[in-house]
């Protein structure tokens, strides 16, 4: 029997999102940076991979955003799930809304 392609997601609270970011994802992405967004009930689910190609703030990607696609990256994850539900992680910047 072949596995079930099964992908790991990090679930995590908007307010880790600075206002800038938070755009960013209202707005489907930024200049020329690839970021596959889906707007949800409660936020927004993007996909977590990052352009090899150049650096994400190169893109026009504001740095908070950038860092929490590595964070997710970096752990095993392929999507970020932005929550309104969901908690705040610990040890990550938060921003005043």
């Amino acid at each position: 029997m072949n596995s079930l392609p099964i992908r790991r997601l990090l679930d995590i609270s908007p307010d880790h999102l600075s206002k800038a970011s938070e755009k960013v994802l209202e707005d489907g992405g930024v200049g020329d940076a690839i970021l596959v967004v889906t707007p949800t009930e409660h936020g927004y689910l993007v996909f977590a991979d990052t352009d090899e190609e150049r650096t994400l703030s190169e893109a026009g990607v504001p740095q908070d955003l950038g860092d929490l696609l590595e964070f997710a990256t970096w752990n095993g994850c392929d999507y970020i799930m932005f929550d309104n539900d969901a908690a705040v992680v610990p040890g990550l910047p938060t921003f005043q809304k």
